[in-house]
């Protein structure tokens, strides 16, 4: 398994089939953008959560007063899954490439070395990713990673992610 040719064959993948994807019908999309002042920092979530049933969006925030912008992700990402009834189609629309192929690559590898890495090593959050399988496992979800001009549903996020942890 070589692990380099995996990342460059999906991001083609990705590339190439992109487009047709996000035409793809779903029943929600949620969009994701978090903040952080750095390092086991505090910092904060927003998402916004559309239902294409009720054509109408609503936005979530959380923040945490020690964290990272990965570990955001995940609580962004787990958050915004859990107020998505299971079994529905969903698209995330995320920029933290971290998730992205931590979801859509490295994450099936981890469960196969029993949360661990390659170099044996404990997974980080693997508690946050195991939770992030699970709720995934329970909806039909496709994780966009977005390269150039986020998707309109972002827009003002990152500034209510900036504004969920300031006191």
């Amino acid at each position: 398994y070589n692990e380099r040719a995996d990342q460059l064959a999906t991001a083609a993948r990705d590339t190439l089939t992109g487009s047709m994807e996000a035409n793809l019908a779903v029943d929600y999309e949620i969009a994701l953008r978090v903040s952080a002042k750095g390092q086991d920092k505090p910092g904060g979530w927003a998402l916004r959560l559309w239902d294409a049933a009720a054509d109408s969006a609503t936005v979530h925030t959380g923040r945490e007063k020690s964290t990272t912008s990965n570990r955001l992700s995940l609580v962004a990402a787990l958050e915004g899954l859990r107020l998505v009834p299971e079994g529905a189609a969903v698209r995330v629309y995320t920029s933290n490439s971290y998730l992205h192929d931590g979801i859509t690559t490295w994450v099936q590898g981890w469960i196969r070395q029993h949360w661990t890495k390659k170099d044996g090593e404990p997974v980080k959050y693997s508690d946050l990713w195991q939770a992030l399988v699970q709720e995934s496992g329970a909806r039909g979800v496709h994780w966009v990673m977005e390269r150039g001009d986020p998707p309109a549903l972002a827009e003002g996020l990152d500034k209510l992610a900036s504004e969920s942890y300031a006191d």
